[in-house]
Order: structure tokens, then C-alpha cells, then sequence
């Protein structure tokens, strides 16, 4: 059964990645909440663990600049 600290926790991404295009959200949640490998994010993607790694990173950069650019960082 879910609880409900692993639904605000899912809730929680979904909403602070919602302006990323959907691979990259899904995958910030994938990675952070489902705690999938990169591995597993590669398959259900249907792309390499390598390109799972890299939209991982590209997702968590534009994050990161984005709440730079909002002072939240």
C-alpha cells in the first residue's frame, strides 16, 4: 500500500518539475521517488542507461537553473 508520505513525496515532484518536458519530469520521479536505476529508466524509456543518465542530468540542470534564476537555489 501507498502511504501517504510517498504520495506528497510524488505530489512534491510532480510539482516542482512541471515545467520540464515529460521524459525529464518522469524522470526526476523515476530516479527520486520510485527510486529506479538508471538501468530501469533506460528500459521503461526504451533508450540506454547511458541516455537515461544523460536526461537524468539534463533535467536536474535545468532545476537547477531555473530555481537560480528565482533565488530558490
Amino acid at each position: 500500500a501507498v502511504t501517504q508520505r510517498e504520495t506528497d513525496r510524488r505530489e512534491f515532484f510532480h510539482e516542482v518539475t512541471k515545467h520540464l518536458d515529460a521524459i525529464g519530469s518522469e524522470a526526476i520521479v523515476l530516479y527520486y521517488v520510485d527510486r529506479l536505476s538508471l538501468q530501469e529508466i533506460g528500459v521503461r524509456f526504451g533508450v540506454t542507461e547511458s541516455q537515461a543518465g544523460r536526461i537524468l542530468c539534463n533535467s536536474r540542470r535545468k532545476l537547477q537553473l531555473r530555481w537560480r534564476s528565482e533565488d530558490l537555489w
